[in-house]
């Protein structure tokens, strides 16, 4: 028994709203760990992911949940569980560092998580209760449809639009739930999912599975199109805001300009079934958004190649023509950050020294050095009143295989153990390679309201449903519901320039397209343990 198991009563509730970053060997905050999956405020740090899409078989119910309640609950991962993995591997690889062993192939072990959908608690029969939150209930295809599908019309689909009919993943065949699987062993992965798939015929069907790996340099992740990511997450613990404090405070013994801190509201919500019996006071959860989000790198080069020209020309018009920066400004005037995380508010080029997160806006308002619309301001404009809005991120990039050969007859085991089996090849390559052959990213991320948090900053900050001019050039969508006109953002020809009549219009967008997707919930570990 531990120590949580013995305390005095508390309001769970508002010790989540905490205003300060937790030390998880706080008592409380362990007995809310131990029965949180996961992965959802800090990320695993395993290399590669499968996730499994499954729809429970209507008459296999009974046997549904016996077996979430026998075999998932008592293997998924809990926050708790976490963090006490991450302590021991440092300490394992440290002490194999010192005795001069290798411990490139210390691996750890695998991390689990179990998602349902709104569709997957109806087909358990249990009611649910999500508040305000809208978006949970009608799910990603119908969250998408009443936002994006646009009336028939004779001129060429552009590549962005995806009807739901078109995806991979949630638009023809209903999902219930999602199994994801990370590690760092391709073939301990491989096991598992084997474990997981022949487990399931019986009472569910595979709808899909999906594989993604991530991809470092020596210091960050990269992402699509070569530029790093997963560099501003809120930060929820106690040791990781020390960290990030060591590394920006001593850079110029300065008070921060951008704080990272969250308060565990942000990410968790109660389990959203009206039958309390299923949880503790302690017992939290939290929404899940999953979206496959292909990329079109022809059309980013395309795109980056045709702003350099309109900016060129007006540069050469009116300014000095020698602006040798201009081709690397330019992919950074859409990201907001350049390729290596610099970010494009502190400086005109890539620059070792510059801090990568600790930045705001405040004292370039018009975005004259960074664009309003750059991809990292518009879905994090980094003010204090929209801090309740962000998200913790934990997606991969997933790669095809151009030489797999899958069919509508292809056996689920085996598009899943060749999806990570192709992994073995990548690691041939050289990064170069490997980002040139990025084919999207499976985006996943957690927050305490999906309307609140995702769909806002898609649709109200992307998509910039109020000024089309600052909307997000990668995943802002140009047309919606309601908007059937494009219109262009406007880009600063040079660095910190404020005068608007130096600025070219353009419309850049059409670089990315989702294949599909669903709104989750990660239900409590106590939740899982219950089903009957």
């Amino acid at each position: 028994m531990s120590n949580a198991d013995n305390l005095p009563p508390i309001d769970y509730d508002d010790l989540i709203k905490n205003e300060e970053p937790v030390d998880p060997e706080n008592q409380h905050y362990q007995k809310i760990f131990t029965d949180l999956q996961g992965g959802m405020i800090k990320g695993y740090g395993r290399n590669y992911s499968l996730y499994i899409f499954i729809s429970f078989k209507s008459d296999k119910i009974t046997e549904v949940k016996q077996w979430i309640k026998e075999k998932i609950a008592q293997s998924v991962t809990s926050t708790f569980e976490q963090l006490q993995q991450t302590n021991q591997f440092k300490e394992e690889v440290k002490e194999l560092k010192q005795q001069g062993l290798d411990s490139s192939t210390h691996y750890g072990k695998l991390c689990k998580n179990f998602f349902l959908s709104y569709q997957g608690y109806q087909a358990l029969g249990i009611e649910i209760d999500t508040g305000d939150d809208s978006s949970f209930p009608r799910g990603m295809k119908t969250w998408w449809e009443r936002s994006y599908l646009l009336p028939p019309t004779d001129e060429p689909r552009e590549y962005w639009y995806s009807p739901p009919d078109d995806w991979d993943i949630g638009g023809k065949k209903q999902i219930h739930a999602l199994i994801s699987l990370t590690h760092n062993g391709l073939e301990e992965l491989k096991k598992e999912a084997n474990t997981i798939i022949e487990q399931c015929r019986m009472i569910a069907d595979i709808v899909a599975c999906e594989a993604g790996c991530v991809l470092k340099n020596n210091k960050y992740s990269i992402g699509p199109f070569g530029f790093v990511d997963s560099i501003s997450q809120p930060l929820f613990l106690k040791s990781d805001y020390d960290n990030y404090l060591q590394q920006h405070q001593s850079v110029e013994n300065r008070d921060l300009n951008w704080n990272p801190i969250a308060s565990l509201s942000l990410i968790l919500a109660k389990d959203p079934v009206k039958d309390s019996s299923f949880s503790e006071p302690h017992s939290y959860g939290s929404y899940c958004v999953w979206q496959k989000l292909e990329v079109n790198n022809k059309n980013f080069e395309d795109k980056v190649n045709e702003l350099i020209n309109r900016l060129r020309s007006k540069l050469e018009n009116e300014h000095s023509p020698n602006d040798p920066s201009l081709e690397e400004r330019v992919s950074a005037l859409v990201f907001g950050r350049f390729q290596d995380g610099t970010p494009l508010t502190l400086s005109n080029q890539k620059h070792e020294s510059v801090s990568r997160n600790d930045f705001n806006y405040e004292n370039d308002p018009e975005g004259a050095k960074c664009p309003v619309h750059a991809h990292i301001r518009a879905v994090n404009p980094r003010v204090k009143k929209d801090k309740n809005n962000r998200i913790f991120r934990a997606g991969v990039n997933y790669f095809d295989d151009p030489e797999a050969q899958e069919s509508s007859e292809s056996d689920i085991l085996e598009v899943c153990l060749n999806k990570l089996e192709y992994f073995h090849k990548l690691d041939t390559y050289s990064l170069e390679d490997k980002i040139k052959g990025i084919s999207g990213l499976l985006f996943v991320c957690f927050q305490g309201d999906i309307d609140n948090q995702f769909s806002k900053i898609q649709t109200q900050w992307a998509d910039a449903s109020l000024d089309a001019s600052k909307r997000d050039p990668i995943v802002g969508h140009p047309k919606f519901k309601g908007r059937n006109k494009l219109e262009s953002q406007k880009w600063p020809i040079q660095w910190n320039d404020n005068d608007k009549q130096n600025y070219v219009d353009y419309n850049f967008y059409d670089c990315v397209k989702n294949k599909g997707g669903e709104f989750f919930f990660a239900p409590s570990i106590t939740f899982l343990t219950k089903l009957s």
